[in-house]
């Protein structure tokens, strides 16, 4: 899948313009009990406040744990998400992406880990602390006017 992914990625033609297009990134931040006065449940619905105004077809996140990702499609019902944790499972961070799904519908979508190996979750070299890695997706407008590929990462510090 990554062998084909890559070059695609460079190769993709976009038909879309600037205007029909809306995007933006979102570093979550996990939900972290040591917080203090930014716990989540204290920032959650700023958050979503912010996503509206922002007004978004498509927002790559940052540190975003399962149940906020949830939180914000319960909140957020026009957007439907994808991915999955760091970890290949649903119990630490994601590199989510959130579309409109009135707007686009994903044809095909998938993971890799920035890493020597790319294809196994978790994976991590170069003395990175934790793992990292990249959330990607094939969108096309629900229209068939357009499809692109939005890739999400989140880098090591």
């Amino acid at each position: 899948m990554i062998q084909r992914l890559l070059p695609a990625l460079f190769a993709a033609v976009v038909t879309l313009s600037a205007a029909d297009l809306r995007i933006t990134s979102f570093n979550v931040r996990y939900p972290s009990k040591d917080d203090g006065e930014n716990l989540w449940e204290k920032r959650k619905d700023i958050l979503i406040e912010a996503v509206r105004r922002m007004d978004p077809d498509v927002m790559g996140t940052q540190e975003l744990f399962k149940l906020q990702g949830d939180y914000i499609v319960e909140k957020l019902p026009d957007y439907a998400w994808i991915g999955v944790s760091r970890r290949g499972n649903t119990e630490d961070e994601y590199m989510g992406v959130f579309y409109k799904k009135n707007k686009w519908k994903v044809v095909d979508s998938g993971n890799f880990w920035l890493s020597e190996t790319p294809t196994v979750a978790g994976s991590s070299n170069w003395n990175m602390s934790l793992p990292r890695m990249a959330t990607w997706a094939l969108l096309e407008s629900a229209e068939g006017r357009g499809r692109f590929y939005f890739v999400n990462t989140h880098m090591a510090h």
